[in-house]
């Protein structure tokens, strides 16, 4: 209601949505009105698509537009945003997203807690929860000026494209490459 538009994308919670039933729940989310979902990482999903006999990614239930991630084995992560871009050196996660590393075509994800003023979750968790209110305030403090920068530092390179998902998927570029 607040954006005035229907929302035609997916994307779980905390990434929580179930790999091992991920495209079961694809059936459930396309019976829900979305036609596409962004809960999974690249690797993970072509690993699933493996796994499950599917040629492509065209035969899934929706459109499925995975998280960017990093892939060298033997270690395979998310680099799509969040926590990892805070943690990783600002110079490290620029110059993984634009190295062979990662994957194209691939989404990325911000938190609106991600820019701005400082939160400090103590003025919302009661004091006995002092542990909690500390793990919330690293988590969502950490390191937060490094997410502008390397936003930054992406819109400004002339070989990546940094540009809003459309309800039109058709005129994206194949993700499945």
């Amino acid at each position: 209601d607040i954006i005035q538009f229907p929302v035609s994308g997916y994307r779980s919670p905390y990434l929580s949505i179930s790999k091992k039933n991920y495209i079961n729940n694809l059936d459930i989310l396309k019976q829900a009105g979305y036609t596409y979902d962004s809960s999974i990482s690249n690797y993970k999903l072509k690993k699933l698509l493996l796994e499950n006999n599917f040629m492509s990614q065209s035969s899934l239930p929706i459109e499925v537009i995975p998280l960017c991630s990093f892939n060298s084995k033997p270690i395979s992560f998310n680099l799509a945003g969040g926590s990892t871009w805070r943690i990783l050196p600002s110079f490290l996660t620029y110059f993984l997203l634009r190295s062979n590393l990662t994957t194209n075509n691939s989404s990325l994800y911000l938190h609106p807690y991600e820019f701005g003023p400082t939160i400090n979750p103590f003025r919302i968790i009661r004091k006995s929860k002092i542990i909690r209110a500390s793990y919330l305030y690293l988590r969502w403090n950490i390191n937060r000026p490094s997410i502008e920068k390397i936003l930054r530092k992406l819109a400004s390179s002339n070989n990546v494209n940094v540009t809003p998902l459309k309800q039109d998927l058709s005129k994206l570029p194949n993700i499945s490459k």
